[in-house]
């Protein structure tokens, strides 16, 4: 009877990725320039794999900092109710 050999568990960080390389002035600058045109993209449901500028400002937008500024630009003082917010 043949035995499975299973590699030990080397914990979380055996499942991480390969870390991402640092973006390149000239992307960050692209993306600076046209980030009103890429977060439309997204929330048209664009794919953020889809090029290096939509994947960046993707990763921009889920930054935990970004989303606390987000979060606290929607609040009522800005006219945005809660009961209006649609959710899917």
């Amino acid at each position: 009877m043949n035995r499975l050999s299973v590699a030990p568990f080397r914990g979380r960080a055996a499942f991480q990725s390969a870390p991402e390389p640092s973006p390149t002035l000239r992307l960050r600058l692209h993306v600076g320039l046209h980030r009103n045109r890429l977060d439309r993209d997204l929330a048209s449901g664009g794919n953020p794999e889809a090029g290096l500028e939509l994947a960046f400002r993707a990763r921009q937008l889920a930054n935990p900092c970004k989303r606390r500024q987000i979060a606290d630009a929607l609040t009522p003082e800005r006219g945005l109710s809660w009961s209006r917010v649609q959710l899917p």
